[in-house]
């Protein structure tokens, strides 16, 4: 999948949405400073906004790069209150931190404003989908106190 982005980033002059998907590649390959890069390069285009902003967080979080990761999705969740996946990432950022009152408090805006079914749900489809940024069900569920069937 790598080099096929490289080779649409070399080919194509519209390249915004492979800066994204090649940045995604690079964080599953746990190549996280290159991933921020190319966050970087398609956030200076506006190409997806929120999306781009969510990968950046996480890939500064794995990083560990946790106040910067914190505020990007913060600023991410200020935008996307109905999407409960940003606030699943400031709780993963958190407790790598190892800021867990942090964390607990992010839980607690979770479930305040999400029903416990589709928390579930969204937990349990973290590692399905290839497309969101990669959380890990386990370390949240920890906080989250909800067990995925994964």
């Amino acid at each position: 999948a790598s080099t096929h982005i490289d080779y649409l980033l070399a080919k194509h002059e519209v390249q915004d949405k492979y800066l994204n998907a090649k940045g995604l590649i690079l964080i599953h390959q746990k190549r996280y400073n290159e991933a921020i890069e190319y966050f970087k390069q398609a956030l200076k285009k506006f190409y997806q906004f929120r999306l781009t902003s969510m990968y950046l967080g996480v890939a500064l979080s794995l990083n560990g790069q946790f106040i910067q990761a914190e505020r990007i999705l913060n600023r991410v969740l200020q935008i996307s209150r109905n999407n409960m996946l940003p606030l699943l990432c400031l709780i993963e950022n958190s407790i790598r931190a190892d800021d867990i009152p942090i964390a607990k408090e992010y839980a607690r805006i979770l479930f305040d404003n999400f029903a416990v079914t589709a928390i579930k749900n969204q937990l349990e489809n973290l590692s399905k989908d290839h497309l969101s940024p990669p959380l890990s069900p386990i370390l949240i569920s920890s906080i989250v106190e909800i067990q995925s069937e994964k």
